[in-house]
């Protein structure tokens, strides 16, 4: 079960990233999990080095409440680090992780009101930030070359890639 325990935690983590992005780090997992929620404690205290141990194999043999205060950290059926079927996350799990992003949900939400031409600039936009961060896009069924654009847009985006280039923050 260690191995198999580990690679679902791990999973949890890549999966579900926090509001910044990222992935969260040990502490932040063992303190919300430990910290206390109208006086009553939410959770079995756990410590980021055992959350660590559980990620990394290292430890193998945690108790249900650990469990049970993983899988609600994460959001998860504590069944997820039993049941095989549960634990096959789609590859675009980042996608439904990322929902729980304000900002996130609120471009969707906007993007659902703009018109087609718009969407393609919106979505040559978030390719070119996607690049510019170093960030790897979801792979989608779309092309990934780029997208024309109106003349006015590609200037917009190309004027903070320019000052980059030159060294102005």
């Amino acid at each position: 079960m260690s191995s198999s325990l580990a690679q679902r935690i791990d999973r949890l983590f890549r999966t579900h990233l926090s509001p910044k992005g990222r992935e969260y780090s040990y502490r932040e997992v063992a303190a919300a999990i430990s910290r206390s929620e109208g006086g009553r404690r939410r959770g079995e205290a756990i410590s980021a080095a055992y959350i660590w141990g559980l990620r990394m194999g290292v430890k193998d043999n945690p108790t249900l409440k650990h469990l049970q205060a993983l899988s609600a950290f994460f959001q998860v059926a504590p069944s997820f680090f039993f049941d095989e079927e549960l634990t096959q996350v789609p590859e675009d799990a980042r996608l439904l992780a990322a929902t729980a992003r304000e900002p996130v949900r609120s471009l969707a939400a906007t993007a659902l009101q703009l018109s087609d031409e718009s969407l393609v600039v919106l979505l040559e936009l978030v390719r070119r930030l996607s690049h510019i961060e170093g960030v790897t896009a979801l792979q989608t069924s779309e092309p990934t070359e780029p997208l024309p654009l109106p003349v006015a847009s590609l200037s917009a985006l190309q004027a903070p890639q320019a000052a980059a280039s030159a060294g102005v923050p």
